[in-house]
């Protein structure tokens, strides 16, 4: 599911309610803005949120390694969420999306 970190923080209930509760893996695919080097200012407040939604959700999340291909952390962040049987987000920044 690829997402913007604004609708991660209202979909709480949809990941809790199927994919936690039974076991569903989930690749969340998060345009993560709000970052440093994003240069819009109203994002900041979802992205100072995203990361501690996620954890309360409890929700495993990274980002991507900088230096690896991009393709081959989405297929690692979809084995995590594959191998733990439940929802892991993948945040990706401005870098990643363009």
């Amino acid at each position: 599911m690829l997402l913007q970190n604004g609708g991660l923080l209202l979909c709480g209930t949809a990941l809790t309610t199927l994919p936690l509760t039974h076991g569903l893996p989930l690749l969340l695919l998060v345009s993560h803005r709000g970052r440093p080097e994003d240069p819009t200012f109203y994002h900041l407040p979802k992205a100072a949120a995203a990361e501690g939604t996620l954890a309360a959700l409890g929700v495993p999340f990274r980002e991507p390694d900088p230096s690896a291909d991009l393709a081959a952390e989405v297929v690692r962040a979809q084995r995590s969420a594959a191998e733990a049987a439940r929802p892991f987000a993948l945040l990706l920044g401005q870098r990643d999306l363009a």
